[in-house]
């Protein structure tokens, strides 16, 4: 008989653990607008992003694999005044995008549509000139603004950032290349891919997390039928790192894959899970983006208002490293449930040695050191109390325990119950 409850207790520990861990686990997934894994904000003027035309999803994904890559700019750079590269024009234009009311007021509200391109050009083009004349410098004729679009259809780019499968028409000759085409000129290029890959940099230095990304797909979502706002989800990350090619004369940017490989969003998993009551298909091994996509769109056409767009965007995105850490499947068979200190700090089980609902626990007696909760910080009696009660309640067990241990201390702040 104590050999059957025992393994009862043993079954349950496990799967209290398991339980409590989920809990948690699900806690570092921010499923709310605020997270770019579940609500993208492409923004043209952003110096996290670069928004990728003119490729195949599964071209340039095959092309990574086997080296790195370079990018393509638009033709017809427009060159900067001598007058402009200097320090102090450069203090002064800065200055002024963020002071400048006309500016500020031109800018509100432009968002990241081919439509706002000239928009902004134009009311960077009068900031120059305000700025110029605030120097002192000679008036210019900045002529006729760019419009982006045109200019790339112009010179044979396709400007949509919705990319063409590969079987979809004719597959071009820089469809296979060494380079990635974007919507910016050569000048703007190289500004944006430093930000970004400072960013990058930064970010891994600072918190030894990788957070450059290539997203192919994105979701389109509504949160209801009546809503008019537009989110999108990237669909699937691909790990990648910028390097300036120190070989080469013009030592430009050039796009890597980093460790690991093609990964679904797992932010979005759960959320077309929780909130869509949808289940997205598991990445078969070596599948490409565009076989993923065709199985992801047959899932998303069951439910309401979701569309799956083909865009591929380079961005600097939150990792997910500790969810992923505290997958069960990652580990032993019970190794959380059989650790030495896990079930005790998440509460799938009672601290040893405790028992009854009026247990006194003096905290600075050395006999008592296992029994009360491990803290990164340090708490007074109350707080303890407080924080031994609150592990008992959301514990997933029920019945007798401590639940009303009191922690005490013989500190001389903290007066002793």
């Amino acid at each position: 008989m104590t050999s059957e409850a025992g393994q009862t207790r043993a079954e349950q520990l496990v799967q209290w653990t398991y339980e409590a861990t989920a809990k948690l686990r699900a806690k570092l997934i921010d499923l709310s607008r605020k997270s770019p894994l579940i609500a993208f904000k492409h923004t043209s003027r952003s110096a996290s992003q670069l928004r990728i035309v003119d490729e195949r999803p599964d071209l340039l994904f095959e092309r990574l694999k086997q080296g790195s890559m370079g990018f393509e700019p638009l033709p017809g750079e427009e060159r900067t005044p001598a007058d402009e590269r200097t320090p102090e024009f450069g203090i002064a234009y800065e200055r002024a995008r963020l002071t400048d009311e006309v500016f500020l007021a031109a800018t509100e509200k432009l968002g990241d549509a081919e439509s706002d391109f000239r928009p902004w050009q134009e009311a960077e083009r009068a900031l120059r000139a305000r700025v110029r004349a605030q120097l002192g410098l000679p008036k210019l004729d900045y002529g006729k603004g760019l419009d982006v679009a045109a200019l790339a259809r112009a010179h044979g780019f396709d400007p949509s950032y919705d990319l063409k499968n590969s079987d979809e028409g004719e597959v071009a000759t820089h469809h296979e290349d060494d380079t990635i085409r974007v919507l910016l000129t050569r000048k703007e290029l190289e500004r944006r891919l430093k930000s970004i890959a400072d960013r990058a940099t930064s970010h891994l230095r600072e918190t030894g997390h990788h957070t450059l990304h290539l997203a192919f797909g994105f979701v389109q979502w509504f949160e209801d039928d009546a809503s008019d706002i537009v989110s999108h989800a990237p669909l699937l990350l691909l790990p990648v790192t910028l390097v300036k090619d120190e070989s080469r004369a013009k030592k430009d940017y050039r796009l890597a894959i980093w460790e690991g490989g093609l990964d679904v969003n797992v932010a979005l998993v759960e959320k077309a899970r929780e909130h869509w009551g949808l289940h997205l298909p598991a990445l078969r091994e070596d599948e490409r983006p565009e076989s993923y996509f065709i199985r992801a769109k047959a899932v998303l056409e069951q439910g309401r208002r979701l569309t799956l767009r083909s865009f591929v965007t380079l961005s600097v995105l939150p990792p997910m490293v500790l969810w992923r850490d505290l997958d069960p499947e990652k580990w032993p068979e019970n190794a959380f449930a059989e650790h030495r200190l896990l079930p005790s700090l998440i509460g799938a089980t009672e601290i040893e040695g405790v028992d009854g609902d009026n247990a006194i626990i003096d905290i600075d007696d050395p006999k008592h050191a296992a029994r009360v909760p491990a803290l990164i910080t340090d708490a007074d009696a109350s707080l303890r109390f407080t924080i031994v009660r609150s592990r008992w309640k959301s514990s997933p067990r029920s019945g007798s325990g401590w639940h009303n241990v009191i922690a005490s201390t013989s500190s001389s702040s903290d007066p002793k119950p």
